[in-house]
């Protein structure tokens, strides 16, 4: 006698819009990504310390606007008008990168281009949490994430093909807009769930305590975002030891496409544990260690270790968060969740640079690993209620 299994329900059209979105959003900004270190390195002179300032300036930027947005989301009981505003600013000023004449005007434009996503992160996230139950949130999470990196990996080829038919660089930057304006169109058509029955007819109380697990989980995330090491310090890792700037950005795409496999692996399990995540984190250790060693030949593995690692730890957070924040408080433990990220992506991204540039590269990599570890170690103590 066999036994059949129901197939698992699709995921809601929110979801896939949502991820369609965030695909091409992803393209759009990928087609300027891998560029900018061999724009600031090379064509306006700056050091490596400045990759780290552009992206943790950026990011810590952003962590505390999704920690406001994601809170007054909560109050204000709608999380799309936040979205399409992030989506819309982050479109119209990505491209501006193609004017820059100096290192300073890619850390504003990055900038301006983070308070976008500092308004869209959070509701976003609270929205997805909204629209499934709890036990299919890694499963949309890791669709969500899939999604994402497909464009980091879309990105990069257009810009290849762009620079093929002869186009600058500048030029090809400002084809960018074109997959953002898409990516806005896509999310007009976004339609809010229904305010669950639990929360009408009163205020959402954004500011009451968080659940102990939850709170152990987002110390964890913290100590480890000390330590992990920023996508683009791969690429001054590669170029460092010798590989050929035409091939950048394909070590971005190989990246990307490990991300996009293991975010897939997760959407299939559809389970998140601490288990789960300490492991992921491990995989992204593992990354980092790969490139201690002194030959160009090892940022092609390294790239794939790193890219499974944050393929699928991105989803098993979120979907962590989403599963231990209470129902009137998505919106904040998302943006806490993402105020702990990019705070401290600021001091790992420039201390990373820092040590770099003044100890080396094996020093700078050979601390972020042991600080990787150490969040490794927090993740793993027992927590109050956690599973």
């Amino acid at each position: 006698m066999t036994t059949t299994t129901s197939p698992r329900p699709r995921l809601p059209r929110v979801v896939v819009l949502l991820g369609v979105t965030s695909l091409l959003t992803d393209a759009s900004s990928e087609m300027i990504l891998p560029l900018i270190p061999s724009l600031v390195l090379g064509g306006l002179g700056g050091a490596a310390w400045m990759i780290g300032l552009i992206e943790g300036v950026a990011d810590a930027l952003s962590a505390v606007l999704k920690l406001a947005f994601g809170r007054l989301s909560d109050r204000m009981k709608v999380r799309k008008p936040f979205a399409l505003f992030g989506y819309g600013l982050s479109t119209v000023v990505r491209p501006l990168v193609a004017l820059a004449s100096s290192p300073w005007h890619v850390v504003l434009v990055r900038a301006v281009d983070r308070v976008g996503k500092g308004v869209r992160s959070a509701p976003r996230d609270a929205l997805i949490a909204d629209s499934v139950p709890a036990s299919d949130q890694p499963r949309a999470f890791a669709f969500h994430r899939q999604m994402d990196h497909t464009g980091a990996v879309i990105g990069p080829l257009l810009a290849s093909g762009l620079l093929a038919l002869g186009l600058a660089a500048q030029q090809a930057i400002v084809f960018a807009w074109i997959p953002g304006a898409l990516a806005v169109l896509a999310l007009s058509f976004v339609r809010e769930p229904p305010t669950p029955a639990a929360l009408k007819g009163g205020p959402r109380l954004a500011d009451g305590p968080l659940p102990p697990a939850l709170t152990h989980l987002l110390v964890a995330v913290g100590l480890f975002s000390l330590g992990v090491l920023g996508d683009l310090f791969l690429l001054v890792r590669a170029r460092e030891l010798g590989v050929a700037e035409p091939l950048l950005p394909v070590l971005w795409v190989v990246l990307h496409v490990a991300k996009v496999l293991a975010a897939g692996a997760v959407a299939r399990s559809n389970v998140a544990s601490r288990g789960r995540l300490a492991l992921a984190w491990l995989v992204v250790a593992g990354g980092i260690a790969t490139l201690l060693a002194p030959t160009a030949l090892v940022v092609w593995p390294a790239a794939v270790v790193l890219g499974v690692g944050h393929g699928a730890r991105e989803p098993l957070e979120r979907a962590l968060v989403g599963e231990r924040a209470p129902i009137d408080q998505k919106g904040r433990a998302f943006g806490l969740y993402h105020l702990v990220t990019g705070l401290c992506a600021l001091p790992a991204g420039l201390g990373v640079g820092l040590v770099w540039d003044r100890f080396g590269a094996m020093t700078a990599l050979s601390v972020s690993l042991v600080t990787v570890v150490v969040g490794v170690g927090a993740l793993s103590l027992r927590s109050p209620r956690s599973p």
